[in-house]
């Protein structure tokens, strides 16, 4: 199986520090571009760099100096966001991961199909189900009853 190419690594970069102050990228282009300017990012100015980012690989300068502040706080071991104005910024929490496996949740799907579908339904001994149910049911019903060429029950009559 083909493996993806690996990004290059000023994306790896922005990627990593995003992580590390658990804000998005585009938080990360924001913060990086407030504190490189002075002036708060105007979103309709980032949102075609940072779309150069995501389809080509662009790293502005500005936010590949904020990424290595950011990792060089990391290996330092004084991570703060609040030095970065990541507290300014709403969390980023990881998805909720599945503690089972998909094929588990299949399995079980798939023995309760075979449950239903192994129900044995007779008519003798059994309450029809079209005299417990809505209208809709009962025409159904009544016709599945007319072609099978059974007596109807005296409830759909």
């Amino acid at each position: 199986m083909l493996r993806p190419p690996d990004p290059p690594e000023d994306v790896r970069l922005v990627l990593d520090a995003s992580n590390h102050l658990r804000i998005s990228e585009f938080d990360l282009f924001r913060l990086a571009w407030e504190r490189w300017t002075g002036k708060p990012a105007d979103e309709a100015r980032l949102e075609p760099i940072f779309a150069a980012y995501m389809f080509r690989h662009v790293v502005p300068p500005w936010a590949r100096h904020f990424a290595r502040e950011v990792m060089a706080s990391v290996e330092a071991g004084s991570l703060e966001r609040t030095d970065f104005g990541a507290d300014r910024v709403r969390r980023r929490e990881p998805l909720p991961q599945s503690k089972a496996p998909a094929w588990v949740t299949a399995a079980v799907f798939g023995i309760f199909f075979m449950f239903i579908l192994s129900t044995n339904y007779d008519p003798e001994t059994s309450v029809p189900l079209a005299c417990e149910t809505g209208p809709g049911m009962r025409t159904i019903s009544q016709i599945a009853y007319t072609l099978s060429g059974q007596p109807m029950p005296d409830c759909l009559r």
